[in-house]
């Protein structure tokens, strides 16, 4: 399943999405719960904070924070200082997971954490993540589009040197009595 969630294929990517929110659920109602995610719960988080930071998984957002809110309210019924799974613990990866990002500071991490494990609701939630990943250039990052913008007017530039001379005040005929 979370191979299935990296997919770039959208519908493939919604139907692994969906069905790892539906085990989360299940696994977090049943017996297994604190056996199953003491084991996994690192690699389901990591895997589904790794997703919504690539860009070609945006349009999945609300599924991904689907999945968070539901493990996130599973945390907090543990104790606090329950190992793995506790609050202390899930905050304690969490800091070390953002701490190689280097986009992010640590009060932005911080901030991000703590709503983060007081997140009830899926809609919340996803607007907080969006205005996450604004706010620290994830998404909607200017420069990328500045540069993006300037590579494509270069390769423009160079597949048709006219058009530049053109743009640059120099008319057509103009070129054509400076070639002669």
């Amino acid at each position: 399943m979370l191979w299935a969630i990296k997919h770039t294929d959208h519908a493939l990517m919604v139907v692994a999405l969906e069905t790892l929110q539906e085990f989360v659920v299940r696994v977090s109602q049943s017996g297994m719960a604190l056996q199953f995610f003491t084991a996994y719960l690192h690699n389901i988080l990591t895997e589904v904070l790794l997703v919504i930071l690539d860009k070609l998984h945006v349009s999945a957002l609300p599924y991904h924070c689907a999945i968070l809110v539901d493990i996130f309210k599973l945390v907090g019924q543990q104790a606090w200082d329950a190992p793995v799974i506790g609050g202390g613990a899930v905050q304690n990866l969490l800091k070390e997971c953002f701490s190689h990002l280097e986009f992010l500071n640590t009060a932005q991490a911080e901030t991000f954490i703590q709503a983060s494990l007081q997140a009830t609701s899926v809609d919340q939630y996803t607007i907080q993540m969006q205005d996450f990943l604004i706010e620290v250039d994830v998404w909607g990052a200017a420069q990328e589009n500045d540069e993006a913008d300037r590579l494509a007017r270069l390769e423009r530039e160079r597949a048709i040197p006219e058009l530049v001379r053109n743009q640059q005040g120099t008319r057509y005929g103009d070129m054509a009595n400076q070639q002669q």
